[in-house]
Parts: structure tokens; C-alpha cells; sequence
């Protein structure tokens, strides 16, 4: 309402009185699913009420688009009376929480070798339970001597030997490429507030004993996001696509006046490189460590991951881990790529084969 003063502030009687009528905001569609988020919410509560985690993440995407499709962290808390909770509950883990992702991480690696020429399917490991690298020892899983493998064999085992000897065969300068490649080390853009980038070796730094607890999913830190886009991208056919939640903006009448459509960032590796370890992850839940993942009826294809948690003053925490599963369905056409991230589950056993896989099959 726009009404006429005098010099000292009284409205004047009679002078010009207009009322101009508000304007209706815009509305905004997002791309979540509203039926997969009440699944993904759903699960999260009860993998929370069983282990009684510090945090449990979730997110479901559309590997072909990057729409989000179903996000989801604990704790979390209620926006109409969100003071009554601490200031942690408000981040959101998805896009914020930079964990070691330890044998999830092994999926860039073997995309990396695969794309190199460097390792074949059938190419042959032998694993003796441990590999040395220089003065340092890096053992399997519970000092687990797998013997004589074939790659595809090493990924289903997620045996750790074969994995330091990709990488230290790929070399530091070809790992990096790779890592910049498929995301981490950056944000990914999504349309959200609070993004992390995620933390990497500096490459002028990394040793060799670095590299080799790399391509095994140590060192280097990820965002559930940035992990969950890259093996969005071996899904795609080796396209990465940015990650959204923005669908539309609509004005007052329902007109569009915004449209987001996807958006594809960069060809990472070859179509056939995807859909061989496409293959490859298959058998990760047919035969290997993620079988509590395996779905009747459908072809799924993803990773565990285990991995020790840093200590605040240096080195790991010897009892806290991280479990984690990523992986998408139907192998043969990937329509859902999904992670799932449990930070320090309490009892045993801890693996991301048994917290977080089950987790991820209830959902898919």
C-alpha cells in the first residue's frame, strides 16, 4: 500500500492511496521420487534403531539423467522445530561427509586398468595374504591368502594384493588422471548449499606406498555424492552426468518457467570399458563380497566397502569403521544407482557386506 506524508510524517487526508497486489511466488519440482524417498527413509530408521550408528547415509539417482532421486541422512530433524536439535543434525551427510571409502573405491581402479589396457578380465594375480611396498606391509582382509586369481576374481574378493599391484602397475600420474577424471577432488555441483570437495593426496606429495593404499580405498577422502556419481558414470556407459534435484520452476499459473535438463560432464572411459565391469560388478554380488545384496529376478551389480576410520590425532581408530555399499540395477541396463554409508555401526560383524548391503537390496 503506497500512501502520501507531510513533511513530518502525518498522511495527508484525500492524497494518493494505492494498493498493488501481491505477486505468487514461483513453485519448484524436484526430481525425487516420492515413493523411493519414503523406502530410503524407511530403511535408514531401521539400520539405525539395529546399529546404532554415528550417521547413516543414503541417496538413489538416475544414473542415465543425475536426477536425485531419493536423498536421506541420520540424525536428522524436524524443520518446524528444528531449535529443539543440536546444529550437526542440520548438515547434510550426502553432499558434506568426507569418509575413506575404503573397497567401494576399488571400482575407479579397476576402471582405470580396464581402460588402460593394463589389466583383462581374465588376467592372472596371485596373492600370498600380503604385498610389500617399500618398508610398509599391506595385507588382505583378516591376512587372507587368496592364491592364484583372475581379475575378476580379485574384484569379487576384494582382494587387496591384487588391487595395490593395479595400482602401483598404473603409476601415479595415469591414477590421477582417473581420479580427476571421475570427480573426486571437486564438487560435483549439484544444486545444493554446503558441498564438499572431498580431500586427495596432492599429487606432488603421493609416494608410492600412497598409491598403493589408494587404488585400495585409503587415503584419499570422498563424498557419498562423489562416489555415487562416479559409479553413476561406469552405469552411463562411461558418461558422467552432473547430479541435481532441481526438475522445474513454475510460476504462479503453472507455467514452466525453468527447466533442468541433464546435463553430461564428460565421457570418463570407454562404453566398453562400462559395461565390461559392469559384468565384472555383477559378479561382485553373485559370487563375491556383496552377496547380501543380490535381488531374485534382477541383475544387480555393486561394491562393499570397510573401511578404518581416521583418528582426530593421526593414524585409525582401531574400532570404527565405515561400511558401505554402491551399486546399480539391472547390470544390462542400469535404471537406479544407490549408496549407502553407515558411519561406525556398533557390534560385529561391521563389514559393509553385512550393515550396508542389506540395506541397499531393501531399498533397490
Amino acid at each position: 500500500i503506497v500512501i502520501e506524508h507531510d513533511a513530518v510524517g502525518r498522511e495527508i487526508p484525500e492524497a494518493t492511496h494505492r494498493y498493488i497486489p501481491p505477486t505468487d511466488g514461483a513453485s519448484v519440482v524436484l526430481t525425487i521420487d516420492e515413493t523411493i524417498q519414503y523406502i530410503v527413509e524407511r530403511e535408514l530408521d531401521r539400520v539405525w534403531e539395529a546399529r546404532k550408528p554415528k550417521g547413516a547415509i543414503a541417496v538413489v539417482m538416475d544414473p542415465r539423467t543425475g536426477e536425485v532421486l531419493a536423498m536421506a541422512n541420520r540424525p536428522c530433524f524436524d524443520p518446524n522445530d528444528y531449535k529443539q536439535y543440536p546444529e550437526v543434525n542440520r548438515r547434510n551427510l550426502a553432499i558434506w561427509y568426507a569418509y575413506e571409502p575404503g573397497s567401494t573405491m576399488k571400482i575407479v581402479t579397476a576402471a582405470a586398468g580396464l581402460e588402460e589396457g593394463v589389466v583383462r578380465p581374465n588376467s592372472r594375480f596371485f596373492c600370498p595374504g600380503s604385498i610389500k611396498v617399500g618398508k610398509e606391509t599391506i595385507s588382505c582382509s583378516q591376512g587372507r591368502a587368496h592364491g592364484a586369481q583372475t581379475f575378476v576374481e580379485v574384484v569379487e574378493h576384494s582382494c587387496n594384493v591384487g588391487f595395490v599391484s593395479l595400482g602401483l602397475e598404473l603409476g601415479l600420474d595415469k591414477y590421477y588422471q582417473y581420479l580427476n577424471a571421475f570427480g573426486f577432488g571437486q564438487k560435483t555441483g549439484i544444486d545444493l548449499p554446503g558441498e564438499a570437495k572431498g580431500i586427495l593426496v596432492p599429487r606432488t606429495r603421493a609416494k608410492q606406498i600412497d598409491l598403493a593404499t589408494m587404488a585400495m580405498g585409503q587415503a584419499n577422502a570422498v563424498t557419498p555424492i562423489q562416489l555415487l556419481t562416479a559409479v553413476s558414470t561406469v552405469a552411463n556407459d562411461g558418461v558422467m552426468m552432473k547430479p541435481h534435484l532441481l526438475k522445474e520452476v513454475l510460476d504462479a499459473d503453472g507455467k514452466v518457467v525453468k527447466r533442468v535438463e541433464p546435463e553430461p560432464v564428460r565421457q570418463v572411459i570407454s562404453k566398453a570399458t562400462a559395461r565390461e565391469l559392469a559384468l565384472i560388478l555383477e559378479g561382485v554380488v553373485q559370487n563375491g563380497t556383496g552377496q547380501n545384496a543380490y535381488i531374485e529376478g534382477y541383475r544387480v551389480a555393486g561394491k562393499t566397502g570397510t573401511a578404518q576410520k581416521i583418528s582426530p590425532s593421526g593414524g585409525y581408530l582401531p574400532n570404527e569403521y565405515v561400511a558401505s555399499f554402491v551399486g546399480f540395477a539391472p547390470a544390462n541396463n542400469p535404471r537406479l544407482a544407490c549408496i549407502v554409508v553407515i558411519d561406525a555401526p556398533q557390534g560385529y560383524p561391521y563389514y559393509g557386506g553385512t550393515v550396508a548391503a542389506p540395506v541397499f537390496r531393501e531399498i533397490m
